[in-house]
């Protein structure tokens, strides 16, 4: 079974979110998998665990038409920008839509939100390497990747899983390999990206980062079947 963060340490929210009225997306967060656990700091803050990979859910409701998200009873798989707010396997939620440069939300670790800058650097992470995720480790690395972009200072600091704001304590194959995608970002590639952020009337659940509905067409029905995987 896999948790994320907020069940690694406190399972204070795991009832206190419901379905969301009004929310764009009402999901029940099934766990983190294909994935990795690490140990990571932020801010030179405690030593934190968390699964690090694919954040599954099951569609619940919600007002989108996304094709991400599918039916009612359809799972998909999205990325956590977001390591201060929290959910719990098998609890629901509802998030709202929010422009990627104006995500995460508050509250959390400064800096919320994360701007442009960074929203670029994930959609090259993510049109370099999400199609080619399969494994934990691979999965694990874009996860941690991902994190690094969102909680690392860039005006002082460089893109590095080991040093920073943002740390990880793992010599574990999904960290070197994060930190080698995170070499590779050169600005010569883009994907558009937008945020899901924590509806109010839920509990404040993470926020995940998704793609753009405009990006699936370029990724085609075998990309959309990838990212959106129907589990029975």
């Amino acid at each position: 079974m896999t948790f994320s963060r907020i069940a690694l340490s406190s399972f204070v929210v795991a009832g206190l979110a419901g379905a969301a009225s009004g929310a764009y997306i009402d999901a029940k967060f099934l766990g983190v998998a294909p994935g990795v656990q690490v140990w990571y700091s932020i801010n030179n803050g405690a030593l934190q665990t968390a699964y690090a990979g694919g954040f599954n859910f099951k569609r619940t409701g919600g007002s989108t038409t996304d094709p991400f998200f599918g039916n009612v009873g359809d799972t998909f798989t999205t990325f956590c920008i977001d390591l201060q707010k929290t959910v719990s396997v098998n609890s629901t939620y509802g998030w709202d839509k929010t422009a990627l440069p104006n995500a995460p939300t508050p509250p959390g670790n400064s800096p919320y939100p994360m701007g442009a800058a960074k929203a670029a650097l994930l959609g090259e992470l993510w049109a370099r390497h999400h199609s080619g995720l399969s494994t934990n480790d691979q999965y694990g690395a874009f996860q941690m990747a991902v994190w690094e972009i969102v909680f690392e200072d860039l005006t002082v600091n460089s893109l590095n899983v080991a040093l920073g704001d943002f740390k990880i304590f793992d010599g574990i194959v999904a960290t070197a390999l994060a930190q080698i995608w995170l070499n590779e970002l050169d600005g010569s590639k883009s994907f558009n990206l937008y945020a899901i952020t924590g509806n109010a009337q839920s509990g404040l659940p993470q926020d995940q980062l998704v793609p753009t509905p405009g990006s699936l067409a370029l990724v085609g029905l075998g990309g959309l079947a990838m990212i959106r995987r129907r589990r029975h």
